[in-house]
């Protein structure tokens, strides 16, 4: 998923409102409505976390079964959440050094802008324009609506004995907070417009903006894989939750593929072997792309270290069946492998890599065509390492720069 920060934030406690869940509506509450797997509040205190708040409070006027179900589920994983009925039980959890994040569980905040907020250690509420494209979020003022965002001190919550007849947790708290005159942040109309804040009014909003948890950790390296499969996989990586064996084979899928590269590629089909590796590496974005959805543990993953061992074995046999000297098909591959593992633990700050298994797959594919692999490959190699010895010189030059103002 996105990265963590590093900005302590222990102090802080979410309050994610949920509404009236035991209403008879036909849908369920956005907050419950499901999505990867799980109900979209788990992806919001998913990304809460990322960003380091790590207390987190329900507010809602009953429990039915399914939360109950979720909550259990949830601290299994080792997330802090609990049930509150209304601000008061909220008090008897935090103490006056605590800051509660109020947060309506039927939006959509992009992680920046949440660390953004937290990050100004104050109490404030998020405002959007009155503007006829904001007619979704709740007014406050004939020129502010409210985000969906607050941050309050325990002030705050202490002026509200009881609820007002008639209001939500929420409101409750947004009228005391507009009475207490806290700081009113206006959020940028740019940030509306690109998705980075958005109002869920539907299930089909909901499929559209998941996957912005996820994607940006899907393309971690700047890569020909990043170039031109992280888009399509993110497109196709939704459908997958749609069919019940769905996960299975985005799981199995990589492996499978490149067994069958191997096999091709041993038994001297060494095109189609190519073909299913560039199939295999696809595969491979997509099952990222579901393990991110799913929030799984960050654990060493047999399966791919597998499925990426036949693959080079697949590659190797390819070379070797399509070359002549097998000692230079040797120093090829050592080449090649140790300038991929190098670019593998790269990150999206450093330059483009030339050098991928997806580069290779395709150099093969066109020398097995041109019976010229070798040199296509002997120039990839050298144009890796001569982007090597660049970038080492300029971050040379920055340092020395650096040092010297």
């Amino acid at each position: 998923m996105i990265g963590s920060r590093t900005t302590d934030k222990s102090n802080i406690a979410a309050l994610l409102c949920v509404g009236d869940v035991g209403g008879h509506a036909s849908d369920p509450v956005m907050a419950m409505q499901h999505a990867y797997g799980q109900p979209y509040l788990h992806h919001i205190i998913k990304m809460l976390q990322s960003a380091g708040v790590t207390r987190f409070f329900i507010g809602l006027d009953s429990v039915p079964g399914a939360l109950l179900i979720y909550r259990d589920m949830a601290r299994s994983q080792g997330l802090d959440v609990q049930f509150v009925r209304d601000p008061s039980e909220l008090l008897s959890h935090v103490d006056g050094s605590n800051r509660i994040l109020v947060m309506q569980a039927d939006t959509y905040w992009n992680d920046g802008l949440i660390t953004k907020l937290l990050d100004m250690h104050r109490p404030l509420i998020a405002t959007v324009e009155e503007r006829a494209e904001n007619q979704m979020f709740e007014r406050i003022d004939l020129n502010n609506r409210w985000s969906g965002v607050a941050v309050l001190e325990r002030n705050t919550l202490q002026a509200l004995p009881q609820m007002p007849e008639g209001w939500d947790m929420a409101s409750a708290l947004l009228r005391q907070a507009i009475q207490d005159r806290i700081e009113i942040f206006p959020i940028r109309q740019a940030d509306i417009q690109s998705g980075s804040l958005r109002k869920l009014q539907s299930a089909a909003d909901l499929v559209d903006v998941l996957p912005r948890f996820w994607q940006r950790s899907s393309d971690a390296n700047n890569s020909f894989e990043t170039l031109l499969f992280s888009q399509p996989a993110a497109k196709l990586t939704p459908m997958i939750w749609l069919f019940s064996k769905g996960r299975a084979v985005a799981e199995w899928l990589s492996f499978a593929l490149a067994v069958s590269s191997m096999v091709l590629a041993a038994v001297g089909w060494p095109v189609f072997a190519v073909i299913l590796s560039v199939m295999a590496l696809f595969s491979a974005m997509v099952r990222k792309n579901v393990h991110i959805a799913e929030y799984r543990a960050k654990t060493r993953d047999w399966i791919m270290i597998a499925a990426w061992a036949c693959l080079a074995a697949a590659l190797f046999l390819v070379l070797q069946n399509t070359e002549f000297a097998t000692w230079d098909t040797g120093f090829f591959w050592f080449c090649l492998i140790g300038l991929m593992l190098r670019n593998g633990r790269q990150d999206a700050d450093n330059q483009f890599n030339f050098l991928t298994p997806l580069t290779v797959s395709i150099v093969m594919l066109i020398g097995i065509s041109t019976d010229s692999a070798s040199w296509l490959i002997k120039i990839v190699i050298l144009a890796e390492i001569a982007l090597l010895v660049v970038m080492k010189g300029k971050a040379k030059a920055r340092t020395s720069i650096s040092e010297q103002t």
